[in-house]
């Protein structure tokens, strides 16, 4: 709550257990189960239990997390920053999978529905692929202007 005024402010019953940065993205996996929170100083938190237990935290990147995306499994999450790097996390384990980098700031990732491929985007009017077990770049496709975000249709 950096910059935050409490000045005329009521608390009731109310419990702060730890400090936030300025969060940026906010994602939620498609059950529900975890929520997690990228931040302006690279952290991204993960809560399970619906949002209700802190469950991992990871100094994931040196800039700001401008995107997060979970897998359609929910094992795994895709993040980015402005620091140019995707990185993937497995969730059980809380470790990266792996980590690479593109030459603009990532503006957006999306996992296919199948969750083979991860997809991001960013200032350069560049769609890139990846491999979602490997990190490899699969492919890049061309676009007429910066992309700032991206998705997948369920149809894939």
């Amino acid at each position: 709550m950096q910059d935050t005024t409490l000045a005329g402010a009521t608390f009731r019953d109310t419990v702060f257990t730890e400090a936030l940065d300025s969060t940026f993205v906010v994602a939620i996996s498609s059950n529900g189960q975890y929520w997690a929170a990228g931040g302006r100083c690279g952290e991204v938190r993960v809560w399970r239990e619906a949002g209700q237990r802190l469950h991992l935290l990871w100094r994931a990147h040196t800039d700001m997390v401008l995107t997060l995306a979970f897998s359609p499994d929910e094992g795994r999450l895709a993040s980015g920053s402005w620091d140019g790097t995707i990185t993937l996390w497995d969730l059980e384990r809380g470790a990266p999978l792996w980590s690479v980098w593109q030459p603009t700031s990532v503006l957006g990732v999306a996992f296919a529905p199948d969750g083979r491929t991860v997809a991001s985007s960013g200032n350069d009017a560049l769609v890139r692929l990846w491999d979602s077990k490997t990190g490899t770049l699969l492919e890049t496709l061309p676009h007429p202007a910066p992309v700032l975000a991206v998705a997948w249709s369920p149809d894939g």
